[in-house]
């Protein structure tokens, strides 16, 4: 997916203020299912009807009326004017939860207290013997306070929903930038108020019919097992209703990670998932954003670092951070240096040797890293080489060998800028030593350093004396195992005094021959 979620309802055009507008006018048909169910129960279709068109009438504009006085911050979002006093979507949507609630409940008492009170809903003809007016006044004001907790419980799921799809249209469509932060809510309250609408509310009420309200549910044209089938029909409306809204509120945000999983998985780094709810899954949806920009400048900062250190030595540095310690290793050093390049300097530009330098390096650099080698750095023309270190590898004598045998097979064929061939001197050796960041912390770089160093530096040079490509130690010849052995055509060139050793070197050449190697 992109930045935003997609878009779960309806189309991206409808703004959140309208589509909050629409969703509590799905309160009326609710409101008017319970005044069917109360007519087919008792047979007052009189009043039942006169009921469903004040539903319609006033009922339905005053939640409309509702939604649009309680939605001017929304609207000022949607309309992308900045907020005087409430930066934050998710403070926003909050007050907007608590705002609709309440005015809900308040609306509905009073407008189900005017219906009781008009006498609709009571049966005419029957006597009210034993029935004060003391009684029917707390009837009137109980049921009214039942159905009025009844329907804020609604207006809270339906502000949930309208709250979801808010924050993803803000996030789609907003031209200003704006902080999806989430103010806090505990999704165990969610349920919690999901489980008052379903099973407490309709249990309250059924307590009630049984037990005090016998006598006024009898002038309301029901007995007793009609008001527990009302009541229960009721229970039944308020289950689908909270248990629809509240796997809504569970499913869009756990989708909306999904996608944004996936995505990263896909390595798009530019996705990013939008606290739908203030819950624990939309603090999880930041965390995830946070894991996200972390990845992102992780690679970034493995990227930059690598253009100036080997990628895996950048690697290895970003994983141990301040533990990174130098260490000692048995490892293959190659160093390769261009024939000439002096005399390549003389004919051309600084820019035109630039160029031919950067095909030169990039197609050597294949080669190192097919096999697993390591370029520590440059310096000019030269380039040394490591094999397993700083990343462990068993096989890093032959690996040294078989890479310098490609550069030259390489560079047989290869031609370079303004028709420029290149030939290379390539010395190996195999030996300890000491690798880490080094310098101060200011200017630290990763390097290794010992004697098999110079040993290898030196034997690049000795290619000069023998008119050779590649000259290697006998420390890295004892390491390659026979078939290795076998497939290069080593020839010894016996002992060898080296600059700043005391000791000779035994030294193999790898004759041309092996350049046509497959």
């Amino acid at each position: 997916m992109s930045e935003q979620p997609k878009a779960s309802n309806f189309s991206d055009t409808l703004q959140p203020s309208k589509y909050l507008a629409i969703y509590l006018l799905g309160l009326v048909p609710i409101d008017q299912a319970f005044i069917l169910i109360y007519a087919i129960l008792s047979g007052n279709w009189s009043g039942a009807l006169s009921s469903i068109l004040r539903s319609l009438v006033i009922f339905g504009p005053a939640l409309v009326l509702l939604a649009y006085w309680l939605s001017k911050d929304l609207r000022r979002l949607e309309r992308s004017e900045p907020l005087s006093d409430q930066k934050n979507v998710g403070g926003v949507f909050h007050a907007l939860h608590i705002r609709i609630t309440f005015w809900v409940f308040v609306l509905t008492f009073a407008y189900q207290l005017i219906n009781i009170s008009r006498g609709e809903y009571l049966i005419s003809e029957t006597e009210w013997i034993g029935v004060t007016d003391g009684q029917l006044i707390t009837a009137a004001l109980w049921f009214s306070l039942i159905y009025a907790c009844q329907f804020c419980v609604y207006a809270y799921f339906i502000t949930v929903e309208a709250s979801m799809y808010g924050r993803g249209w803000l996030a789609r469509n907003a031209s200003l930038p704006v902080t999806m932060s989430p103010v806090y809510q505990s999704l165990l309250a969610r349920l919690l108020i999901g489980t008052l609408a379903i099973v407490l509310l309709p249990a309250i009420l059924i307590v009630s019919d049984l037990y005090f309200f016998e006598d006024v549910r009898a002038l309301q044209g029901l007995d007793l097992r009609s008001a527990v089938v009302l009541d229960i029909s009721s229970t039944i409306i308020a289950s689908f209703f909270c248990i629809y809204f509240i796997c809504r509120s569970l499913t869009e945000p756990l989708r909306n990670l999904k996608d944004v999983v996936e995505e990263v998985q896909d390595d798009n780094l530019e996705a990013k998932a939008i606290p739908l709810t203030d819950d624990e899954l939309g603090i999880l949806s930041g965390q995830v954003n946070t894991m996200i920009a972390q990845i992102r400048d992780r690679n970034f900062i493995r990227q930059t670092f690598g253009r100036y250190v080997p990628e895996k030595v950048a690697e290895l540095i970003l994983e141990n951070r301040d533990r990174f310690t130098p260490q000692v290793r048995t490892a293959t050093l190659m160093f390769i240096d261009i024939e000439g390049f002096t005399s390549l300097c003389e004919s051309y530009e600084p820019k035109t040797v630039a160029q031919i330098l950067n095909v030169y390096f990039g197609e050597v650099v294949k080669i190192v890293a097919r096999n697993d080698g390591v370029v520590n750095h440059f310096e000019g023309d030269a380039m040394l080489v490591t094999f397993n270190v700083p990343v462990v590898d068993a096989d890093h004598a032959a690996k040294a060998v078989r890479t310098a045998v490609e550069i030259q097979m390489l560079l047989q064929n290869f031609v370079f800028p303004h028709g420029e061939r290149l030939s290379c001197r390539i010395g190996i050796n195999t030996g300890e030593v000491i690798a880490g960041v080094v310098g101060p912390p200011e200017r630290a770089i990763y390097t290794v350093y010992g004697d098999a160093v110079n040993i290898a530096s030196r034997l690049e040079k000795m290619n000069k004396d023998f008119d050779s490509r590649i000259l290697l130690t006998e420390a890295t010849e004892a390491l390659l195992p026979g078939t290795e052995r076998a497939g290069f055509n080593l020839l010894s060139k016996g002992p060898q005094v080296v600059r700043g050793k005391m000791d000779s070197v035994v030294v193999f050449e790898v004759t041309p021959t092996d350049f046509s190697l497959s």
